[in-house]
């Protein structure tokens, strides 16, 4: 999921979704970590009961949106996890 840019107006490409599918055949609590680029975290996502999808508008936890470059993020699904990277272009 890169790039993407928060200011568009067109819901394609403003934001970027997460699926819990991307660990495979896997149960447990579903949440998605965003860091930016000197690993501290900018924004905590957690599923609610039964979602398998989450989306990430770039907005930080203050509401705030995050400056453009590269975030890693990290899937957690139970006890699996998964990372990546993700850009964010202004």
């Amino acid at each position: 999921p890169n790039p993407f840019t928060p200011l568009s107006s067109d819901p394609r490409f403003n934001r970027v979704t997460f699926s819990a599918r991307g660990l495979g055949d896997v149960e447990g609590e579903f949440k998605v970590k965003v860091y930016n680029i000197d690993g501290i975290l900018v924004k905590e996502l957690n599923a609610t009961i039964g979602e398998r999808e989450l989306t990430w508008d770039g907005y930080n936890d203050d509401g705030k949106m995050v400056e453009s470059g590269v975030y890693i993020y990290q899937i957690q699904v139970g006890e699996n996890f998964k990372t990546g990277t993700v850009i964010v272009a202004k």
